[in-house]
């Protein structure tokens, strides 16, 4: 039987610049949680603070931002990129919302464990 978080370790360093940082699969392996979720969930509101480093790991998450009278889509995060990690790295609020852009399965570090 395959360890799965193994698999997701190996898919993410295959995959991400943040397979760079120092010790970062151990600090998934000790403090990452993953979690699926459901087409349209908010995962991050626009201009709130991230808490958590988010990778999606299946799916992507979609992108969109808020403008007086309209809302935008701006894009969607790809499988292996890490969301917010500019805004996280400078004590940055979110500029965008983000949502599972369907069936989305993602992986979470606590950013005070990823800074530390």
């Amino acid at each position: 039987m395959r360890n799965r978080k193994s698999a997701i370790l190996s898919r993410l360093n295959q995959d991400s610049l943040l397979s760079l940082i120092p010790q970062f699969s151990e600090l998934c392996l000790e403090y990452g949680l993953t979690r699926r979720l459901k087409p349209n969930e908010m995962v991050c509101a626009q201009g709130a603070c991230l808490d958590y480093l988010v990778i999606p790991i299946f799916g992507g998450l979609r992108m969109r931002r808020a403008q007086v009278g309209h809302e935008s889509e701006i894009g969607v995060l790809q499988e292996s990129r890490s969301l917010g990690l500019k805004q996280i790295l400078f004590d940055e609020a979110m500029p965008f919302s983000t949502t599972g852009d369907g069936p989305t399965q993602i992986l979470s570090v606590p950013v005070d464990k990823f800074l530390a």
